[in-house]
């Protein structure tokens, strides 16, 4: 277990919706829980000019407070400094204030951690890293420890996310680099690798002689919201896909790592990566479809099309939606479909891994359904948490008639720091099992890079469209017919 140490925490982006609504109330569950015994400092920069006090009630009024919280031995300790991130003096005085609190509050040559967390637009991401680097914000003193944080997404496409790690690699070490990606964060996902390769029944089914069919769903009901200068440059398969989808499906084909190290589960995933086949964009097969939300009604609200969204072109050809079928060429799963999925303005907001093994034939000695339904083994990541397998007992009283049953195995547990509290602290005290190496994030943009490429250029596979509230478009659904299969529900 790693120790906690003393820390100072700055959020460069402290005026922004992700530092609001994801980053304040995480850093407040993880003091109380895991630092209230510990001397710390958390101080926003951001171009906005307040007061620490003006700061502070930003920060309180982010919190879901009950009457019985005692937010103020917290709030003392938060601070805030105004600045532009190209200003390299705003960094001397930023280095200056935290100077002077760990003087003051940690005490000399005391262990402690510097984090800088960047919830800031991607396009200043390097500049602050040099401007943090060339200050002397990052200290070199054997009793600090460095840590940078960063939000995706990590370039967008091969060549910008090399240019991003040179900058990185120029200013930190790889192991001084945090890249956030909060699905991996979650509970359900951490307890993935413990319920494939612990239970020994579980270990020897995930492989191409018993499952048919690997099924990743990650769906959203809202549309662009506040991000529409963002997405409309990006699209799902740079927002959703290559960060977040990829990373799901190499948990769940990755072979069994030597330890459950950072370093082994890591390795493991970039190899099962580098073994995805490139997808295919022949005329005989679909394995691409892209799509883009019309209007529609969502929980019995009208809704309007993307293109009729604040900020969003007339024209627009950015997805909304992608569905992809992979293979990957190893033993355990070569020929089973992966098809993986993510959309906007769908009929509900779930994430969510389905594993469906292979059909048994027609038994009419032990039951009169025919065929009998195959198993399907469910991880849910969002909203709720849980991993059940759809199995099938007889029904009381009959001759053998069956009816579907549900094997729970893992439900989340309300004691448990959420997504973001969790990949923070583990940050603070220096392990980074649950972020990303860069060559993941390379061998990710290797897969979909020319995928990108013929959206934009050959405009290939043709812009599909799916009304908002319904389960994305029809050749989606076709894709799966070819195959033989349909979308498990989600």
């Amino acid at each position: 277990m790693k120790s906690r140490k003393n820390f100072v925490l700055v959020i460069f982006g402290a005026s922004g919706s992700l530092a609001k609504h994801k980053i304040f109330p995480a850093i407040y569950k993880m003091i109380k829980r895991e630092y209230e015994a510990k001397q710390y400092m958390v101080l926003g920069f951001a171009r906005t000019h307040k007061t620490d006090e003006e700061f502070r009630e930003e920060f309180r009024e982010s919190l879901d407070l009950s009457e019985t919280d005692n937010i103020q031995g917290v709030l003392k300790n938060i601070f805030y400094c105004s600045g532009d991130y190209s200003n390299k003096q705003d960094y001397k005085k930023l280095k200056k204030i935290i100077d002077g609190y760990e003087k003051n509050h940690f005490g000399a040559n005391t262990k402690s951690v510097r984090c800088f967390y960047l919830a800031i637009p991607p396009v200043v991401f390097e500049q602050v890293v040099e401007n943090i680097g060339l200050s002397g914000l990052k200290e070199d003193r054997a009793h600090i420890e460095n840590r940078l944080i960063i939000e995706k997404p990590f370039g967008r496409d091969l060549v910008t996310a090399k240019a991003l790690e040179t900058v990185l690699m120029n200013y930190f070490k790889e192991s001084e680099v945090y890249r956030i990606d909060h699905y991996l964060g979650k509970e359900t996902v951490q307890n993935l690798l413990i319920f494939r390769f612990v239970n020994k029944f579980i270990e020897p089914l995930f492989n191409s002689r018993y499952i048919s069919n690997v099924q990743i769903t990650s769906a959203e009901s809202v549309g662009v919201e506040n991000r529409a200068g963002y997405f409309d440059h990006a699209g799902i398969v740079r927002d959703m896909i290559q960060p977040h989808v990829l990373q799901m499906l190499s948990l769940i084909a990755m072979e069994r790592p030597t330890s459950f190290s950072a370093k082994a589960i890591k390795d493991e995933k970039v190899k099962v990566l580098n073994l995805i086949r490139p997808v295919s964009m022949n005329n005989d097969t679909i394995n691409i479809v892209r799509a883009q939300y019309t209007s529609g009604v969502i929980r019995g609200h009208k809704v309007r099309s993307y293109r009729e969204e604040e900020g969003i072109g007339v024209n627009s050809q950015t997805e909304t939606y992608a569905a992809l079928k992979f293979y990957i060429d190893n033993d355990r799963w070569f020929g089973i479909p992966f098809f993986v999925r993510a959309g906007k303005r769908m009929s509900k907001k779930s994430t969510v891994i389905n594993i469906q093994f292979k059909d048994l034939p027609a038994l009419q000695t032990f039951s009169k359904c025919t065929p009998i339904p195959s198993n399907i083994l469910t991880i849910k990541i969002q909203p709720e948490e849980s991993i059940f397998i759809k199995m099938f007992t007889k029904k009381s009283g009959t001759d053998f008639d069956i009816k579907p049953s549900q094997l729970t195995f893992f439900q989340s547990c309300d004691d448990c720091l959420d997504a973001y509290s969790r990949l923070i602290n583990d940050a603070l005290i220096g392990d980074n099992t649950l972020f990303i190496r860069y060559d993941e994030i390379d061998i990710a943009w290797q897969i979909v890079d020319p995928i990108l490429l013929s959206f934009e250029k050959e405009k290939l596979p043709r812009l599909d469209y799916y009304a908002s509230g319904s389960d994305g478009p029809a050749r989606a659904d076709i894709m799966l017919r070819e195959a033989g299969y349909s979308w498990i529900d989600y």
